[in-house]
């Protein structure tokens, strides 16, 4: 969209269009975006100057009132200008508009390198980017070219097309030279044809979009290939081709950022399964955690020395073994926390084997949509998609990120279990109002501290003790209690908490809970 050859169509054209044409306003809407606004007796116009690498180009658009709010205006010394006239830097990408009061707006149509130059005297006194680059530097003079000659014949043929004719579009090069088995021509061949092909871009009343958007004025005998749509004026292929491509490229950032938040979603489903698979593999680790309790027990009269006991086995043969203690606990306390691990062990283990097949499924239907969404090309179909598994995206939150960006809660996991951490009251607020009334409700008894809430997944069922004490080390770590070796955190379905009418920010009723005694825990990325 940016050629050379393409540009001198366009600077003929636009020159026809806005002679004697007045600038009311420049502003820049969004990024890499620049809108001039002219008004020439009853017609406006909007012209349109992308800076964007990927879609670099410069067109009149359709008219549209400037937007007035989140806007920066440019170029203030030339409002209410007149164009004198308007023309292309001979063999060079600078498009220049003269104005009636001696300045000149210099397109600068460089790819990533692209700007808008404001000049007077010959010289950049302002700049649509770059100011500090720019401003004082010589406007662009032409560039001297010496066509078809062949400087250096050793090199190959594409080098050899560039020194016949330098400012030739880069991009169908590879297409000539394949299409026309242009390797095996001589240099004279490969002269005789350049300049036909040179005469023929120069002089075209037709302008095609090719399916990767680039533009031609090449016929297809020249150039082969399937053309999205002809155009007589060169401004609309520019218009076609610039709207397209841009539609595309936001289907393109929409279906990427599905595809991570499914990819992400797929490699924490996966880690679970593996934890699992590893915890039903070991039915007896809650016996063998059960037997230290026991053992411990049998020893509890003993002084406790160090950071283990070695105690007799009397379940095997009364051999001498050694049990990991608790500092600042009792034997018999040490006992208690290996009971109570036992416990959450073989709860762990009956758990893990009754949901093996539901993240399996889990897993098997991420990867269906995934599937199915790398086959989607354009909006209707994503639609149709979003559709289909609405309920999935909305439960696993799979949203773009400008759906969720601006969370106002911290998020954490643990196994494939999502927990939010309110930052503030106007947070725990927030938490509360989001949160689903199956899902599980946490705050630090007594005190202040964040709400903590654990995603249930519409499951009527609590979590596992273990995510739920997991959780409750959060809301004890986001407490006043933080200090504490031992915090009592309350929890409840949300379903079983209120807020208030006309509560301070923060503070909700609760209608019926449990408590669990925890030490305070920072989240891995809190």
């Amino acid at each position: 969209m940016n050629n050379y050859y393409l540009l001198i169509y366009l600077t003929n054209e636009l020159n026809n269009k806005l002679l004697a044409a007045v600038l009311d306003k420049v502003i820049t809407p969004y990024k890499d975006t620049i809108e001039f606004y002219f008004t020439k007796e009853d017609e406006e116009f909007r012209l349109i100057f992308s800076t964007n690498p990927n879609s670099n180009c410069l067109f009149l658009d359709q008219y549209r009132p400037a937007k007035k709010s989140n806007t920066i205006s440019f170029f203030e010394d030339l409002k209410d200008a007149r164009v004198k006239s308007m023309d292309l830097t001979e063999n060079d990408r600078f498009v220049t508009i003269h104005f009636d009061n001696n300045k000149q707006l210099i397109f600068k149509i460089f790819g990533h390198k692209s700007n808008v130059l404001l000049a007077n005297n010959n010289e950049v006194i302002d700049a649509f980017k770059q100011k500090e680059k720019e401003i004082g530097k010589a406007i662009p003079e032409p560039k001297h070219i010496d066509f078809f000659t062949v400087k250096d014949a050793t090199v190959g043929t594409k080098q050899k097309i560039t020194q016949l004719n330098p400012i030739l579009p880069r991009t169908i090069l590879d297409k000539l030279i394949s299409e026309h088995e242009l390797e095996s021509s001589s240099n004279t061949e490969l002269e005789a044809f350049i300049r036909e092909v040179t005469y023929e871009i120069s002089s075209s009343s037709e302008f095609r979009v090719l399916d990767d958007y680039e533009i031609t004025p090449l016929s297809e005998e020249i150039l082969p290939g399937h053309s999205l749509k002809s155009f007589k004026s060169v401004n609309e292929a520019i218009r076609f081709a610039y709207r397209n491509k841009s539609k595309d490229s936001r289907i393109s950032d929409v279906i990427s950022s599905y595809l991570n938040n499914i990819n992400r979603k797929l490699k924490r489903e996966k880690n679970t399964l593996k934890n699992l698979y590893k915890a039903a593999n070991n039915p007896e680790r809650g016996d063998e955690l059960e037997k230290m309790g026991h053992l411990l027990m049998a020893s509890a009269h003993r002084i406790k020395v160090g950071e283990e006991i070695e105690v007799e086995d009397f379940y095997s043969d009364n051999e001498i073994i050694k049990i990991p203690l608790k500092q600042g606990k009792s034997i018999a306390e040490n006992a208690e926390l290996y009971y109570a691990k036992s416990r959450n062990a073989k709860e762990s283990y009956a758990q893990s084997v009754g949901k093996i097949p539901l993240v399996e499924s889990q897993i098997e239907l991420l990867e269906s949509m995934k599937k199915e969404l790398q086959k989607v090309e354009d909006f209707k179909l994503l639609d149709t998609w979003k559709s289909h598994y609405s309920d999935q995206i909305q439960l696993d939150e799979l949203g773009t990120y400008e759906q969720t960006k601006s969370d106002p809660y911290k998020k954490t996991f643990f196994e494939s279990f999502e927990i939010w951490i309110g930052k503030h009251a106007k947070s725990n607020d927030k938490i509360v109002q989001l949160s689903h009334k199956e899902d599980i409700w946490l705050h630090a008894r007594g005190v202040g501290g964040s709400h903590v809430v654990i995603r249930n997944r519409n499951n009527k069922e609590l979590p596992p003790k273990r995510v739920i004490e997991k959780a409750a080390s959060y809301a004890a770590y986001y407490s006043k209690l933080k200090g504490s070796d031992l915090v009592p955190v309350i929890y409840t379905k949300r379903k079983f908490i209120r807020k208030p009418k006309g509560g301070a920010a923060g503070l909700v009723k609760v209608d019926k809970e449990e408590v669990v005694i925890v030490e305070p825990e920072k989240p891995e990325n809190g």
